[in-house]
């Protein structure tokens, strides 16, 4: 069975053969994205980066999972609606959004 990524070092190769999504919404909805920003997290979360306070604080979590399901749901909120309509829906993302530069400083750093 060809595995779907393989995560070494901080980086991440996606084996298309073994998986292909076709839309954004399949991507992040995959066990695949969420084992890969939790170990976004683990690392973050070591070096106690600026993105990871980000998170932390902008985020009501209970764990690291929760905070990771959060902001998967807040990434496909953004896949349809812009950043104040996001705001709109779910007052909850309201931190997160309020300080645009830290989130797309956030989505460059897990990139």
């Amino acid at each position: 069975m060809l595995k779907e990524f393989s995560l070494s070092k901080g980086k991440v190769i996606i084996n298309f053969s073994a998986k292909y999504c076709d839309n954004e919404d399949k991507i992040l909805e995959s066990e695949s994205f969420k084992r890969i920003l939790l170990s976004y997290f683990e690392t973050v979360k070591k070096r106690n980066t600026k993105y990871y306070r980000f998170l932390i604080e902008s985020f009501i979590h209970e764990n690291q999972e929760d905070l990771c399901d959060q902001i998967i749901g807040l990434l496909r909120l953004l896949t349809v609606l812009k950043a104040h309509e996001v705001i709109e829906v779910k007052k909850s993302y309201i931190k997160p959004l309020e300080n645009q530069d830290e989130f797309i400083g956030f989505i460059e750093d897990l990139y």
